[in-house]
């Protein structure tokens, strides 16, 4: 009878909240839409790597680009450290080797 009651009060308690959850949806109509937007970010990358070198068993360098800009960063075991900013150089690193 136990698992009975159990059952019982998780289904009510979902149901519950599935309520209140399609009444938010249901009242939340602005006039130029709905107020609360229910959709998933779009798929568009905001960081790419573009050139990794390794320099030893636990340290590597990464040529990351981020929103458009161009860092070098510096990763080992302990950290990761942003060694400068490449604004503008990528067509040096295509030169050298890289892919950009």
């Amino acid at each position: 009878m136990e698992p009975y009651k159990t059952i019982a009060a998780l289904a009510i308690t979902f149901g519950l909240l599935g309520g209140f959850i399609w009444l938010i949806r249901a009242f939340s109509v602005t006039k130029g839409g709905r107020a609360i937007q229910w959709s998933r970010p779009s798929n568009e990358r905001h960081l790419q790597s573009i050139e990794k070198l390794t320099l030893g068993p636990d340290c590597t360098l990464h040529v990351v680009t981020f929103d458009g800009e161009t860092i070098l960063l510096a990763v080992s075991n302990k950290a990761v450290v942003p060694i400068q900013p490449l604004s503008g150089k990528t067509k040096a690193l295509q030169a050298a080797g890289g892919v950009a």
